[in-house]
């Protein structure tokens, strides 16, 4: 199991207690790792070959972080040092159990921004857009209840059309999971399990 091999990696030292876990884990993973871990999860087709400096200018960061991230992800199991592809099994788990914690996220003041989440139309169909979250952006275009982003820079990238509906939406899936309830949260984590292992 992921998190089993995390604790047993001699990465770092740890109690066995969630707050020691998390607060570590959080010095190794950046919120901005889970951007390029899903983009790299979901290639814009099957063969599609990642170089870091044209994944660093896609999402807006520079190659020496994608390089940083890459040894992390190696570390930690995320990525496959061999083959360099994302161990999507051991994605879904972080994403289901661990995210939230991590990387937590609660709604905010009414404001004007990007639809994320269950805001976000067509993603989660039979869930009501009433108080839908909104990553806030002078140039968007949809009132809502704000809630952070999981990257600063992710707002600007939905808004400029770098990033293709399939990213989107599982990054509006990834906040559901961090701040949705019951139904909310369930439905999000269906659907990143169905979208990683389709690939």
């Amino acid at each position: 199991m992921f998190l089993g091999n995390i604790l047993n990696s001699g990465i770092w030292n740890l109690e066995y207690s969630s707050k020691t876990w998390y607060a570590s884990f959080m010095r190794l993973l950046k919120p901005q790792d889970i951007l390029v871990l899903l983009r790299m999860a979901l290639p814009s087709s099957q063969e599609e070959f990642f170089n870091q400096f044209n994944l660093a200018h896609e999402l807006g960061m520079v190659p020496s972080e994608i390089s940083r991230l890459l040894q992390t992800c190696y570390q930690v199991k995320l990525v496959n040092d061999g083959t360099k592809r994302v161990n999507r099994a051991n994605l879904i788990e972080f994403l289901v159990h661990g995210l939230k914690y991590v990387f937590p996220a609660n709604l905010g003041p009414p404001t004007i921004g990007v639809p994320t989440a269950w805001g976000v139309k067509g993603l989660f169909p039979s869930i009501s857009a009433g108080n839908q979250p909104v990553w806030p952006h002078i140039r968007g275009d949809v009132s809502g209840y704000s809630v952070g982003p999981l990257y600063k820079s992710i707002p600007e990238l939905v808004v400029a059309g770098k990033i293709n509906e399939k990213l989107y939406f599982a990054l509006a899936a990834v906040d559901a999971v961090r701040i949705g309830e019951g139904r909310e949260r369930q439905m999000a984590i269906k659907y990143l399990m169905q979208v990683l292992n389709d690939h």
